[in-house]
């Protein structure tokens, strides 16, 4: 039986990992405030992994699935990121302002035709002349709207 700083000098930890240990259950004190070395040896050895700096860090499911969580997520991201600056993707709110202003101008040229022919078709008896003359300012406005150099992009 040790006192908890004898266990951490037997452990070659801090008294203060000694402590947590205890604190997260995955050592127990006996009666008196002992500590077992032989149980504790194997309740430590069974909680613990060791990493390269010989230090050692609690084993957790929790701990580990959060871990992975947290690198998928960055590896999502750098994914992303590559995308981005590659040309490969393209960020969802500049193509949300971009479609919008397509569908506004659109909106726009279409709402003016009957302003710009209305001066033009009144005095026009023939149905095939309105005909033309309407077709071909619908034709003239949907060749403007797919002109790639008034692209917004």
């Amino acid at each position: 039986m040790m006192t908890q700083r004898a266990y951490a000098r037997h452990r070659g930890v801090t008294h203060a990992a000694v402590q947590k240990a205890i604190a997260a259950g995955r050592i127990t004190v006996e009666k008196g405030g002992t500590i077992d070395a032989a149980k504790a040896d194997r309740d430590w050895s069974a909680t613990t992994e060791p990493r390269m700096n010989g230090h050692r860090t609690v084993r957790s499911a929790g701990y580990l699935r959060a871990r992975t969580a947290r690198e998928q997520a960055r590896a999502k991201l750098t994914e992303l990121d590559l995308g981005l600056r590659t040309g490969e993707l393209l960020d969802a709110a500049e193509v949300r302002r971009v479609v919008f202003s397509r569908a506004r101008r659109a909106r726009d040229l279409m709402l003016t035709i009957p302003a710009r022919l209305a001066p033009v078709v009144a005095g026009i008896t023939d149905a095939k002349e309105c005909y033309r003359l309407l077709e071909a300012e619908v034709r003239r406005v949907c060749d403007e709207l797919a002109d790639p150099s008034r692209d917004a992009w």
